[in-house]
């Protein structure tokens, strides 16, 4: 157990103290007024600190006799003038992080492969053999289904809890319930589960023909099959049955995007068939590639639920209806996408 100094007791002391309980910790919380409330006490001449007021280290520092009046039902404490020692929390800005994103609301679990940009990654950080990251980590993840989650959440009135997850096991560990939702530029299809249910659509997509932007050999999607090109693909349903609309030529699967776009750049691929959204991401940053023709098919991502949690649906659903309408979700969208 440690013992634990939250100065000041103001709204974000008064929140942080809470932490330390929760987590079994001895606490003693000071303040230099004669009551609680901080900044929020306007007016008084003890609370809201007036413009051009001195820095945090000066504003706790004691009117008299160098003392901080303990706020706590623990033994009071006396702090004097010029002592050391005092345990300061050098963890107060994540916990102040953690009351900011609803420590008190109820949790929703969510699904997410963590290597998938533009969808949900952390910027820079080199791909690795599992998608699980540190707490750091976390706090530095983006991309459009964050974001997405982001707004859901706020919507629903719960904290997101990000569980990273393989994406090719979201629908298995979904219905081992070990999280409560899929959100993971995931789309349903013919083999899922009959035990899973979806969402609305919160984001419109297609797959599409690219090719190196250097490389006008191809004009049009019929292109491919009339000169027999190799051609690039992720093993997934929704690609397999667009495949038959390219009327011909040779196609090979890669596992991961990064060593599909890596074997089209290199040449070993004429084209490849992938996600229009990280194409758009993709072409905004990089120039690297093109779009041929218009999109092979009309698809949309969604949340994943298991059909046994009704009530969940109902709320995710409404939730997901209101952000749509609102325009909120198609902002998510075109500011990823980078149109």
């Amino acid at each position: 157990m440690k013992r634990v100094a939250v100065i000041g007791a103001g709204p974000s002391g008064l929140a942080t103290v809470k932490a330390p309980l929760e987590e079994g910790h001895a606490h003693t919380c000071f303040e230099r007024a004669g009551s609680l409330g901080g900044v929020s006490r306007f007016g008084e001449p003890d609370g809201a600190y007036p413009p051009g007021r001195p820095g945090m280290a000066r504003q706790v520092r004691p009117r008299s006799r160098g003392l901080l009046r303990p706020v706590t039902r623990r033994t009071a404490v006396l702090l004097r003038r010029g002592v050391r020692g005092c345990l300061w929390v050098a963890t107060v800005a994540l916990l102040t992080v953690r009351f900011a994103a609803g420590a008190d609301l109820p949790e929703l679990r969510v699904g997410m492969e963590t290597r998938l940009p533009p969808w949900s990654f952390v910027p820079d950080l080199p791909r690795r053999p599992t998608p699980v990251l540190s707490p750091a980590e976390q706090q530095e993840l983006t991309g459009l289904d964050v974001d997405v989650m982001k707004a859901l959440s706020a919507k629903l009135k719960r904290k997101p809890v990000i569980v990273p997850t393989v994406w090719y096991e979201l629908e298995k560990d979904l219905l081992a319930g070990k999280f409560d939702v899929i959100l993971s530029a995931w789309t349903p299809s013919p083999s899922m589960p009959a035990t899973i249910a979806y969402s609305p659509s919160y984001c419109d997509w297609g797959l599409v023909v690219v090719m190196r932007a250097a490389d006008d050999r191809v004009k049009a999607v019929a292109d491919l099959g009339h000169q027999n090109l190799r051609v690039g693909h992720i093993d997934d349903p929704s690609v397999k049955r667009s495949l038959f609309a390219l009327g011909g030529g040779s196609f090979e699967v890669r596992t991961t995007v990064p060593q599909l776009f890596s074997d089209l750049m290199a040449g070993r691929f004429d084209a490849v068939v992938y996600d229009s959204l990280y194409v758009h991401w993709r072409e905004a940053r990089q120039h690297d590639v093109r779009i041929v023709g218009e999109p092979l098919n009309r698809l949309g991502y969604h949340l994943g639920l298991r059909q046994a949690d009704t009530a969940l649906g109902r709320e995710v659903e409404a939730a997901v209806r209101a952000l749509r309408d609102s325009g909120e979700l198609g902002r998510i969208q075109v500011r990823w996408e980078g149109r």
